[in-house]
């Protein structure tokens, strides 16, 4: 176990201390960045700090100048305010030098000036303390001169040559109030060193700062002078006031602080200085301190930082140095607990290998020689342990796939992955061969070396025999299916298309490659494909059969309907795999539903109406839509004649006025062939109206004819211009023979309905007719009674009694005795015999007027010729007859009946028309007798109504019927009046 335990120390001790150390090296990096950015932070505040200092001592000095001079000024103001003093100073003179030198002596001891001097207004020195023979220089001359005119003190600070000065010197004009030898002003020179000043005043160390030094400064020509006395110059001696020197030898303004500068001063040391400018006044402070001062305290920072990362960075190492001892002994414990278990493992491993019997487990070493072999193998492969122990694996291998170095290959990928596994066969002692499914896995040891590998078989040919028949009957199923007719496809559990057969393919012309997966929906149709996608997916989810309709494109690009039947399916376990289904064209009968329901959607539509002019609209419209045409027209027949009314182009109607006869091509055509007729740009051109080609730019017409019942033509309608500029076919032709079917029992339901409602409105109009009639009847009756009673009774009745009273005087004149001579005898009987003639006339006119008599002896035409003399004879209108008809045979009846009409027509125009001639014209043309009778009256109202409602009309009307005839009126206002009777022959 301890050996054990020591094989894996490296492990042990190795990979905490790699931990640990990186944890080291990663703490220590942290310590660096933390060290360093709190030593650049303090360092800007220490430098921040000196640079501050720096400032208040510059800020302190310039105070100090500033306050000495604004001292010195207040004093000489207050001098010059002293009047007792100025006074005093007025009335002494050289001859009082004593005296005068006394009183400025107190002023040098109480103004601590150097020297004092007083000039008189002749710019001629009067005293001065510090020489008895001094001489004024030109300079104090010209400022003497200044102070006086101004009235105010003026302040020097150079000499003649304005160079370093050897006083600063204050000229303060004095005026005098008494009277004294000296009228004008005197001035007062006070002069002091700066050096005793400045030298005391700059130099004065604060802070005992060491390299701290302050210089009063001022510019002159390319170079300073110096107001305060330096300690030392560039050689080590004394300064003697007058030298003219640079402060700085060397000097670059601070990128990091603005108004400092860095450089070599005059002793060559390296400083920080600051220079700043005196208020009123020419002179610059400098302060400066040596660079290694400054610094001194980011250098002691520097120190303290380092010293404080180097004392973290040993706290670390001895706490990981603990850390990684307790690790290591951790690790040994749990070793040793691993290496008991392992122990423990080993055994129950060696025992369930050995205790397998279905798997041949065996270990080999590196080279693939057999080191152990359990029960199983000996089972499977046929080798006891003794016979194989020692062998290479190879012997399970056949000679060929020795030969091919099949085993070192096993190997090696076992070696290269970890573990191989494969099947093939195998080859067993007996010489027989297996189908093995072999694993082989590689054996490390603690440091992942592979010291073998470890080896397990199963024993799988019953499953290989069982795939392979499963494999066999699989491809004949597919091979089956492949050579099916119809389409065939098959999706997997992912619900994409894994197969399709050979008949899908040559189908839709396109490889199995692009139908696979979901490519076969990209040959739905885009009007179908999403909802065919969404039903597919959704039985696919359910797991149930389905049935599609849907349009898929063949290899010629056009889009066919389909019925898609579906399925679930299951593999040999009983498992769900997939779904299984097959396609068959319905396109066919998908049309001919189609047309059959659109055939029936255009009957109902004709059906729908009973009014002719919606049948005819609906009968073109729709037909132009089922044959996909550009226009068209119908044509319906009235009367005689084929009439168009309107047509249909571009989805309106237009007005289209066109008539034809029967005479004309397409009409006899449609009588000869009963077919419809079809015009191409190729062939019967002939047959299309060129009034339609030129107005409508028609090359292309179906005509398709209308018959009725009993098989007479009663129309035809025509569509032009097949959309796409096809050409109509036969389908074509079909589709508007089985239209013009439906469309002609909707034409003769319309016409038989139209007739109805006329013969209805007909009956209706008779009826009333016949009641106005027979009230009209009933009042001429009455009337013509009326009548014939006031003509007895004023005709005959006068005649009669004018007989009655000749023959009474003849009777009286006898019965008196009278003897009327002969002549009174014959006059009174001519008397009667011209009553009796009237009487007779009278007696005819009337029975003439209820029945004719040249009628009834002598036939129609003569009664009409008669007629029209008599209303010559009767009236002053010109009654002109003419006949080209001698006779006719009919009966008394008819001919009374059209004798009437004639009459009544003619009594008519007598009564209201106030013409002046009078026409009748009898004729014959085949098969009928024309009758018109016309005249040069006002004509009759413009009321239809009053003209139908009239008794007269109404009779010539009932006659007309009676005779099987067709009577007919026109009346133009103040043109006359036309009436034409025609009455066939053959029905009299």
């Amino acid at each position: 176990m301890t050996n054990s335990i020591f094989k894996y120390r490296g492990q042990i001790l190795k990979k905490p201390l790699a931990v640990l150390t990186t944890l080291y090296l990663v703490i220590n990096v942290i310590l660096l960045v933390v060290g360093i950015s709190y030593y650049n932070y303090e360092k800007e505040k220490v430098i921040n700090d000196r640079f501050a200092y720096l400032e208040s001592i510059s800020d302190f000095r310039k105070s100090q100048i500033n306050d000495w001079l604004k001292e010195r000024y207040a004093q000489l103001e207050v001098l010059r305010a002293d009047s007792p003093l100025i006074n005093k100073l007025g009335t002494l003179t050289s001859n009082s030098s004593k005296e005068l030198k006394e009183w400025f002596e107190a002023l040098k001891t109480f103004y601590k000036y150097d020297d004092i001097i007083l000039v008189g207004p002749s710019k001629k020195i009067i005293y001065s303390i510090y020489s008895e023979n001094a001489k004024l220089s030109n300079l104090d001359s010209l400022l003497c001169e200044s102070s006086s005119n101004s009235n105010s003190i003026v302040f020097s600070d150079s000499d003649e040559k304005f160079a370093s000065p050897e006083f600063l010197k204050f000229y303060v004009p004095l005026g005098y109030t008494t009277n004294i030898p000296f009228k004008a002003k005197d001035v007062l020179i006070f002069s002091v060193e700066p050096n005793k000043i400045f030298n005391a005043m700059l130099n004065r160390n604060i802070d005992k700062s060491p390299t701290l030094e302050t210089l009063l400064v001022k510019p002159y020509k390319e170079g300073i002078v110096y107001l305060n006395t330096l300690k030392f110059d560039v050689e080590g001696k004394e300064n003697n006031h007058s030298a003219n020197r640079k402060a700085l030898i060397k000097a670059n303004t601070m990128k990091s602080r603005r108004g400092f500068i860095d450089g070599v001063d005059y002793k060559n040391d390296e400083v920080i200085a600051l220079m700043n400018r005196v208020p009123s006044s020419i002179w610059t402070l400098i302060t400066k301190i040596n660079q290694s001062e400054f610094y001194a305290p980011v250098n002691n920072l520097a120190k303290i930082v380092f010293l404080a990362i180097i004392s973290a960075d040993l706290l670390f190492a001895v706490v990981f140095f603990f850390i990684w001892r307790k690790s290591i002994l951790a690790n040994y414990k749990k070793m040793y607990a691993a290496e008991i278990e392992k122990s423990k493992l080993e055994n129950r491993f060696e025992s369930l290998v050995n205790g397998v019997k279905d798997l041949a487990i065996f270990i080999m070493d590196s080279e693939g020689n057999i080191t152990s072999w359990n029960e199983g193998a000996e089972i499977i492969e046929g080798y006891s342990s003794d016979e194989i122990i020692g062998k290479n694996f190879s012997t399970f291998y056949s000679e060929e796939e020795n030969r091919n170095n099949r085993p070192s290959k096993n190997l090696k990928l076992a070696l290269e992955k970890g573990s191989y596994q494969e099947e093939g066969w195998r080859i067993k002692k007996d010489g027989t061969a297996f189908w093995a499914n072999v694993l082989l896995t590689a054996l490390q040891d603690e440091n992942g070396k592979v010291y073998g590998f470890l080896k397990v078989t199963r024993d799988l040919t019953e499953k290989k025999r069982s795939e392979e028949e499963i494999k066999k009957s699989r491809d004949f199923y597919l091979k089956l299916l492949d050579d099916f007719p119809t389409p065939v496809w098959r999706s997997g559990l992912d619900g994409k298309f894994n197969y399709l057969n050979k008949a899908w393919l040559n189908y839709v012309g396109r490889k199995i490659e692009d139908e696979n997966g979901d490519g076969w929906t990209s040959n739905l149709h885009p009007d179908e494909r999403e909802n065919t996608v969404k039903l597919y997916h959704e039985s696919f989810r359910q797991r149930k059969s389905f049935t599609l309709e849907h349009r898929l494109k063949d290899s010629n690009g056009e889009y066919r309907w389909m019925i898609n039947f579906g399925m679930p399916y299951s593999d040999m376990e009983n498992n769900f795999a997939g779904y299984l289904g097959s396609c068959y064209d319905i396109d066919d009968r998908k049309k001919y539903e189609e047309t059959i329901n659109t055939l029936l959607r255009i009957g109902e539509r004709l059906y729908s109406s009973l009014e002719i002019n919606q049948i005819l609209d609906s009968l073109v419209t729709e037909s132009i839509h089922l044959a996909s045409a550009e226009s068209g027209f119908a044509c319906i027949k009235n009367e005689d004649e084929f009439v168009i009314g309107r047509y249909y182009h571009k989805d309106h109607w237009e007005y289209y006025d066109k008539k034809y006869r029967v005479e004309d091509k397409i009409l006899k055509q449609f009588g000869s062939n009963r077919e419809p007729i079809l015009a191409n740009e190729q062939a019967n051109q002939e047959n299309i109206d060129k009034e339609l080609v030129n107005r409508y730019s028609v090359r292309q017409a179906i005509s398709t004819p209308l018959f009725g019942s009993n098989g007479e033509l009663m129309g035809f309608f025509e569509i032009h211009n097949k959309k796409g500029n096809k050409g109509f076919t036969k389908d074509d032709i079909n589709l508007l023979t089985a239209v013009a079917r439906n469309a002609s029992i909707s034409i003769a339901k319309s016409l038989n309905y139209e007739q109805l409602r006329k013969a209805e409105t007909q009956l209706r109009n008779s009826e009333s007719e016949l009641r106005s009639l027979a009230a009209q009847i009933q009042y001429a009756r009455e009337t013509e009674r009326q009548h014939i009673a006031r003509e007895v009774h004023d005709e005959l009745g006068q005649l009669f009694t004018g007989i009655n009273l000749n023959i009474s005087l003849l009777t009286e004149m006898i019965e008196q005795n009278q003897e009327p001579s002969v002549s009174e005898i014959i006059d009174e009987l001519h008397s009667v015999q011209q009553f009796v003639n009237k009487g007779i006339q009278t007696v005819r006119d009337i029975s003439g007027s209820l029945r004719s008599y040249v009628l009834d002896h002598l036939g129609l035409i003569p009664a009409v010729q008669e007629y029209c003399r008599e209303i010559e004879r009767m009236s002053n209108v010109t009654c002109n007859f003419k006949s080209e008809v001698e006779s006719f045979n009919f009966n008394d009846e008819k001919n009374v009946a059209l004798f009437r009409i004639i009459q009544e027509a003619i009594t008519n125009v007598l009564r209201h028309a106030e013409a002046t001639v009078i026409n009748v014209m009898i004729s014959q043309k085949e098969g009928s007798l024309e009758i018109g009778i016309t005249d040069n009256g006002k004509g009759m109202p413009e009321s239809k109504e009053a003209i139908t409602n009239s008794m007269g009309i109404l009779g010539m009307k009932e006659r007309a019927i009676f005779l099987k005839g067709k009577l007919k009126i026109d009346s133009v206002t103040n043109e006359g009046t036309k009436i034409h009777l025609s009455i066939p022959v053959e029905k009299l």
